[in-house]
């Protein structure tokens, strides 16, 4: 779940349960004693201290951190399909209203705009008979379009909006540098996990993404948009969409070369994968059983890649996480967003502490089949923003297209 800037807090004690991505303060605080309030005027904020006396620091650095959220979520799934809720940070109307919805015979470029963003990206509007919707995408061309290229779909975090943040807070623009590719970026996948859900959800609409980002788009961007395609597709994502693309990516392995994964989980039935996904959908006001069911449903091991990894055996595979030990960069990243920013900070470590036990459940499991020849970066420091996104980006594309 990447960090954006909260567009809207709506909680109530009621969703204060076990631990939320706010909650989860608790763990990271009065959990371990590490904590105290400040009274107002007595001492410095935690930003102005050092780091050996920053509270959240030192929580952050706590060995036993990980071990206590896997406990906590085992805890809170003991017994029932339930899952622990969240306040939904990214709540929004939906822009596309079941009433609104209408039926597509075949996935069709309606129409093509400059995107006003950057001059050599363009918004498309994809007629999708999946989402029963108009889908616009954006697509960053190739620094030679008279030359083929191959395609990159970028996929976003759960705050996804209209505009990728991979646009805005990635620096995909750095893509242009040294590297001849169309890169794709479909937009407003607000806490879909990019899956093909099983029931509509009355707050987040349809979700059919899956048949949409793997079927209808590449028809349409290979065959209708006038791109000059080398035939090579590589998929993706952060956080959300990291999960999305490592996912998509083992599910159909003869239509992608390589996949990245920077921050994200790839178990949907762990302790630690099952609930990041939740949160993600949680966080956008949506229902998680509404996406694979309640339990372990069959659609929701069909999509747990450390279950069937074998999907990327012979693709290049790129994943990278931190371990969610805030580091002074982390301070002044934060420092710039004000109040918004420290709030974000204590979720941010959790998320990436979740984000760190995820690659290495993925990592095993690919092990555990013979495979090793993923690239796993294991970051000592930092925790989950687009800063290190931004950073891994060339990284990653480098370690896909060799």
């Amino acid at each position: 779940m990447a960090y954006k800037k909260v567009h809207q807090f709506m909680g109530s004690k009621t969703q204060a349960i076990v631990l939320t991505i706010v909650a989860t303060v608790t763990v990271l605080t009065t959990g371990f004693g590490v904590f105290r309030p400040m009274v107002a005027g007595a001492q410095p904020t935690p930003s102005s201290l050092s780091p050996a006396q920053d509270p959240l620091v030192e929580a952050s650095r706590n060995p036993q951190l990980a071990r206590a959220l896997q406990d906590a979520y085992e805890a809170a799934h003991r017994g029932q399909p339930g899952y622990v809720q969240v306040p939904p940070v990214y709540l929004r109307p939906n822009p596309y209203p079941a009433a609104s919805l209408q039926d597509y015979a075949a996935p069709r470029l309606a129409k093509r705009e400059p995107d006003g963003y950057e001059p050599n990206v363009e918004r498309l509007f994809v007629e999708s008979p999946a989402m029963r919707r108009v889908v616009q995408v954006q697509v960053q061309y190739a620094k030679d379009r008279s030359k083929p290229a191959p395609m990159l779909y970028l996929l976003d975090g759960a705050a996804s909006n209209d505009t990728s943040s991979w646009l805005t807070e990635g620096k995909v623009q750095q893509l242009h540098q040294d590297a001849q590719v169309t890169v794709v970026m479909p937009t407003e996948a607000r806490s879909s996990n990019y899956a093909n859900w099983q029931a509509d959800d009355p707050m987040l609409g349809r979700m059919q993404w899956e048949t949409f980002l793997t079927r209808e788009l590449p028809t349409v961007l290979e065959k209708e948009a006038d791109l000059k395609f080398n035939g090579a597709r590589y998929l993706g994502g952060a956080s959300m969409g990291a999960g999305a693309a490592v996912r998509l990516a083992s599910l159909y392995p003869d239509r992608y070369r390589g996949t990245f994964g920077l921050s994200g989980c790839y178990s949907t039935t762990s302790n630690m994968g099952r609930e990041f996904l939740n949160m993600i959908v949680a966080a956008g006001a949506g229902n998680p059983h509404n996406q694979w069911g309640a339990g372990t449903s069959a659609e929701r091991l069909r999509n747990d890649v450390t279950a069937h990894p074998e999907g990327l055996k012979n693709m290049r595979v790129y994943v990278f996480t931190a371990d969610g030990v805030i580091t002074p960069r982390d301070r002044s990243i934060t420092a710039k967003y004000g109040p918004v920013g420290n709030a974000a900070i204590p979720s941010s470590v959790v998320l990436e502490k979740m984000s760190n036990e995820c690659a290495h459940e993925l990592d095993d499991a690919m092990r555990a089949r013979g495979m090793t020849h993923q690239k796993i970066t294991y970051q000592q420091g930092g925790i989950h923003f687009w800063s290190y996104f931004a950073e891994q980006l060339p990284i990653a594309w480098r370690h896909m297209s060799q």
